[in-house]
């Protein structure tokens, strides 16, 4: 059996959505700007975090469906952690488990 003996399936989905103002604040951080030059397929995912939010960005290609929860997961993400007001607190760079965090 080849991969053209069956029709194609699809895995991953990120769903594409209008730019909050985080998110384009987040454009500018040093570490979004040297990774979305770089990568095609990129996309931004905002979180919560204890009286803060995150934007974090990742290429569809460092991604994969996790299969016991049904949600996406990635390996690489590069973004920021802003305050309630918006500004920059940090910026994040996520390897896995791994974190380097560095000033905005």
């Amino acid at each position: 059996m080849s991969a053209r003996d069956r029709d194609p399936q699809f895995l991953l989905s990120v769903p594409e959505l209008h730019e909050s103002p985080l998110v384009r604040s987040s454009r500018t951080l040093q570490s979004v700007r040297n990774f979305v030059a770089v990568h095609e397929l990129v996309f931004p995912r905002e979180e919560a975090q204890a009286g803060a939010r995150a934007v974090m960005w990742s290429d569809i290609r460092y991604c994969w469906r996790d299969d016991a929860t049904k949600e996406s997961r990635c390996a690489l993400w590069f973004g920021g952690i802003f305050d309630r007001a918006g500004r920059v607190i940090r910026q994040e760079v996520r390897v896995g488990s791994w974190i380097q965090r560095r000033a905005p």
